[in-house]
């Protein structure tokens, strides 16, 4: 039995159920706390770090491969309320044809103002049938609220379409159509976009370097999935030269944030270097934010003695909880752990 590694993961849906949320373990704690490195602002360590990637802006590049966002522009959330009907009173030196253009510009302003609260409504609405809030699950109906969304010139509903596209929830899966839409995103500045879109590049090494520049562009803005991703790249020499050093800080910036994942990777490199008690501490960390690796890896330290004190029952613990979430690994691992 071996401690489990984990590949790219695509952006967290930010609702996290309520499963996860709520779950609390049964498991006896470790006896001593972990807390994640302290790490210095994203921006100031993106500025210490040269990533051998290139790190130039996306826009110019995004621009040229989203025409369509170019004929829909940004709409805000945050709309301004009301408006004049009517133009106010014009000056004496306002011709009555600049006028009916004011009343003309009002107009428009206000049909903005109306297709941009639609696009959030049918957001609203897709939220909701995605994450079962009104009864079950139902990712087709939540496709049809994004699209529409979308459709509207909505940025968010462009990296859930896209989503719903390479996963297929809701329609059929198509790749090509979720490049698309993650492209419009980012182009809109979505984080999330940039770092989905990166771990589908990520895939493949001819794109990688592409992936990481991706990730450095969320990563350096705050978003943790995006900086666990890079980290990972750096980790493997995939896409940018191998640097263990800058895999850990991104690891560690992420972990900052409460990343799970970021945390399972950490725990991971103290085990490789023989700092099992560390190890234990970050997977237990990860574990209790219901990081269904993480629970696997713990029930090994404590199924062998690594870091902390031999205990098959919370080894048992640590295993049936990972069955419970659907873990192979748990399975096999429980399995052998009651055999022996």
């Amino acid at each position: 039995r071996h401690i489990i590694t984990a590949h790219y993961k695509c952006s967290r849906v930010r609702n996290d159920s309520p499963r996860n949320a709520q779950r609390t373990s049964s498991r006896t704690p470790l006896k001593s706390s972990h807390t994640p490195t302290s790490a210095r602002s994203v921006n100031q360590i993106a500025d210490s770090v040269s990533s051998p990637a290139s790190v130039a802006s996306l826009d110019d590049d995004l621009r040229t491969r989203s025409k369509w966002c170019q004929r829909h522009p940004r709409l805000h959330v945050d709309v301004p309320g009301g408006g004049h009907s009517t133009p106010p009173v014009a000056s004496s030196a306002e011709s009555l044809g600049e006028q009916w253009d004011r009343v003309a510009d009002n107009g428009k302003a206000k049909q903005q103002e109306q297709v941009a609260t639609q696009a959030i409504e049918h957001y609203a609405s897709a939220e909701r049938f995605f994450y079962g809030q009104q009864g079950s699950q139902d990712f087709s109906k939540a496709y049809l609220h994004y699209l529409f969304s979308a459709r509207m010139g909505y940025p968010q509903a462009f990296n859930r379409v896209g989503m719903c596209c390479q996963h297929g929830l809701g329609t059929v899966q198509d790749t090509d159509s979720a490049k698309d839409w993650y492209f419009m995103a980012c182009d809109h500045g979505v984080l999330d976009a940039f770092n989905n879109l990166g771990c589908m590049l990520a895939e493949s090494h001819e794109t990688a370097s592409e992936a990481a520049r991706l990730f450095h562009n969320a990563a350096t803005k705050g978003n943790d999935d995006a900086q666990t991703n890079l980290g990972g790249l750096f980790e493997q020499g995939k896409g940018v030269n191998q640097s263990i050093q800058r895999a850990r800080m991104w690891y560690q910036v992420a972990a900052s944030q409460g990343n799970p994942k970021a945390l399972n990777r950490l725990g991971l490199l103290h085990h490789r270097d023989g700092e099992d008690g560390l190890a234990a501490r970050c997977f237990d960390v990860a574990a209790r934010a219901g990081y269904l690796t993480a629970i696997n890896n713990l029930g090994l330290c404590y199924e062998e003695g690594r870091g902390v004190q031999q205990d098959f029952e919370c080894a048992k613990q640590c295993y049936q909880e990972a069955v419970e979430l659907g873990s192979d690994e748990g399975k096999v691992n429980l399995g052998n752990l009651l055999l022996e």
